[in-house]
């Protein structure tokens, strides 16, 4: 990060305070910084500082896949519909973050993951799968899976590459709960059935 950056973001943050404006100055050689770049001096460049506005990756960048939902619960209930944001993040795994509505503050309620059926099924034990797993190519096709946002091509090609792995869902805020509480569950797709033997795709 450069040193422009680093004093935008203890501005930002409160790390520095902002004087007034006869006192502050910045030191010679960021002034000197600033003003190659086109800037008066003083902290008021930092509202101004084309460097603020950099942006780092970070894991929390690309979930730009939008899935909506119903997920059945343990004690047999539907809920939903879940809004699922997801990237791949490998060739065999997409992970989920899951809200109950688009509003920019709503909680994170789930996540999860998309992992390739052979992947899963050569890691897990018939009991696991049974009670933590779900099948997608048996949920997209009961048609209760929507994917958002995109052209209908493209949206049916997300679909055929989900349908090609097993979910795993965690709900980590429990319904109706002011707080997360610790308990977690693992809910699943409302086509899921128990199978009596793991199948392992080629």
């Amino acid at each position: 990060m450069s040193r422009i950056s680093v004093a935008c973001s203890a501005m930002a943050s409160g790390a520095i305070s902002r004087p007034r404006r006869r006192t502050c100055r910045l030191p010679a050689t960021l002034y000197e910084e600033i003003s190659s770049a086109g800037h008066s001096g003083g902290w008021s460049y930092c509202d101004r500082c084309p460097f603020a506005q950099e942006h780092a990756k970070s894991p929390a960048d690309g979930y730009d896949i939008h899935l909506l939902a119903p997920h059945r619960h343990a004690d047999g209930s539907v809920h939903g519909l879940y809004h699922h944001y997801c990237k791949a993040i490998k060739p065999e795994v997409m992970q989920c973050m899951i809200f109950m509505s688009t509003d920019p503050n709503a909680e994170l309620v789930e996540i999860e993951y998309f992992i390739d059926k052979k992947l899963v099924r050569s890691n897990v034990t018939l009991e696991q799968w049974n009670k933590y797993y779900h099948d997608h190519t048996e949920e997209i096709a009961t048609g209760s899976v929507q994917v958002l946002d995109l052209p209908p091509q493209k949206a049916k090609e997300i679909a055929a590459d989900a349908a090609k792995t097993d979910g795993i869902i965690f709900h980590l805020w429990p319904q109706g709960a002011k707080v997360p509480n610790g308990d977690v569950s693992f809910p699943t797709a409302i086509s899921h059935k128990p199978v009596h033997a793991l199948v392992i795709p080629n």
